[in-house]
C-alpha cells in the first residue's frame, strides 16, 4: 500500500502560531491556505460545502493541483498518514461540482476561495472520516555547478484537514487519562510533563486542562499550566510529551515538595472531568549536589573496602 507522509497534525491545528506557507524568493513558489483545519457534524444523505481560501504570495501567476486523501494517525505524536484515494469516499467530494485531482489557477497576488462540496450518501455508515485536501505545485531551484546551470524541479506540498463525523445521533465519546509523569527530584528548570491520553470512543474528541502545582508544605497552589486543545481522533492514543509548546514549569527558585495534579475534560463533557496527580521534590541543583557529592564519597569509600 503506496503512504504519503504529510505535515504533522499537532502543527496544523496550532497553526495560529506556527506558519503553514510555503515560502521563498521571487523565483520560487510561495503559496498559503486556510483554514488548516475544519470539523464537519453531518447525517446520512446530508450536503454541505467546505471552503479553503488559497493566497498566491509571489508577483507571477500560480498553477496548482488540489487532490483529496484519506488520512490515519501514524503515531501518538500527532502525525499522519495519508493513504491511497478511496474510491468510495472520491464521490463524497467535489469542487465545482467535478470530482478531483483538479488543476487550479491563480492570478499574482491573488487570494481565491475554493468551495468543496461533500455529499454523504444515504447508506454511510455512522463514524468518523478524516480526509486531507493536498495542494501541490512546483518550484524550480536554480543554482551552478562548474559555471554549469543546475535546475531542480521541486515539489511542494501543504494540506488542509476535513474531520467528518457522520451521526444519526450524537456518537459515544470516551476520554481516558492513562498516563501522567515528571521526574521525582527536580534540580533545574524546566521541569517537563508527560502525558498521554486515549479517545476510545467512536468519534473524535476536543481536550481542554490544566495542571495545577501546589505547595505540599503550605498547602498553596503555585501554578497552573494551561494545556492547548487537542483534537484527539477515534479509537487513538495521544502523547503530549513532545508537543510543540512543552508543558512545562519554570520556576525562578523553588525548594520543597510539590504535588502536581493534571485535570482533563472534553469540551463537550465538562461533568467527566479525569485527573491524576503526582508528587516531586524541588531541589536547586547547587543544593543537590551539596547532599549527592558527600553520599557518592561515603559509597565509594564503602565499596573499596
Amino acid at each position: 500500500m503506496k503512504i504519503y507522509h504529510i505535515v504533522s497534525l499537532s502543527i496544523i491545528i496550532y497553526l495560529t502560531l506556527l506558519s503553514n506557507s510555503c515560502l521563498g524568493d521571487d523565483s520560487s513558489l510561495s503559496f498559503s491556505l486556510n483554514p488548516t483545519i475544519q470539523e464537519l457534524s453531518v447525517k446520512p444523505g446530508d450536503k454541505r460545502i467546505v471552503n479553503i481560501n488559497i493566497l498566491n504570495s509571489i508577483n507571477q501567476n500560480l498553477a496548482l493541483i488540489v487532490d483529496a486523501f484519506p488520512f490515519v494517525p501514524q503515531d501518538n505524536q500527532g502525525n499522519i498518514e495519508l493513504r491511497n484515494k478511496d474510491k468510495i469516499m472520491d464521490s463524497w467530494i467535489a469542487l465545482y461540482d467535478i470530482n478531483l485531482p483538479q488543476d487550479l489557477y491563480l492570478k499574482e497576488s491573488e487570494k481565491k476561495q475554493f468551495p468543496f462540496i461533500i455529499s454523504i450518501p444515504k447508506n454511510a455508515k455512522e463514524g468518523d472520516y478524516y480526509i486531507a485536501f493536498v495542494f501541490s505545485g512546483k518550484k524550480d531551484i536554480s543554482d551552478s555547478v562548474n559555471n554549469a546551470p543546475l535546475i531542480i524541479n521541486q515539489e511542494v506540498q501543504i494540506a488542509s484537514l476535513l474531520l467528518i463525523s457522520v451521526e444519526n445521533k450524537p456518537l459515544s465519546k470516551k476520554l481516558s487519562l492513562i498516563n501522567f509523569s515528571t521526574p521525582l527530584i527536580f534540580t533545574k528548570s524546566p521541569l517537563v510533563f508527560e502525558i498521554d491520553i486515549k479517545n476510545s470512543g467512536r468519534t473524535k474528541i476536543k481536550t481542554r486542562g490544566k495542571i495545577e502545582i501546589k505547595n505540599i508544605l503550605s498547602g498553596k497552589i503555585v501554578s497552573n499550566i494551561v494545556i492547548p486543545s487537542h483534537t484527539v481522533l477515534s479509537d487513538y492514543t495521544r502523547s503530549l510529551k513532545n508537543y510543540t509548546s512543552p508543558l512545562v514549569w519554570n520556576p525562578t527558585k523553588s525548594i520543597g515538595i510539590y504535588q502536581a495534579t493534571v485535570l482533563l475534560d472534553n469540551e463537550d463533557d465538562s461533568k467527566n472531568l479525569l485527573s491524576k496527580s503526582k508528587c516531586f521534590i524541588a531541589l536547586p541543583q547547587e543544593i543537590f549536589l551539596i547532599f549527592i557529592i558527600p553520599i557518592f564519597i561515603i559509597l565509594r569509600k564503602i565499596i573499596k573496602k
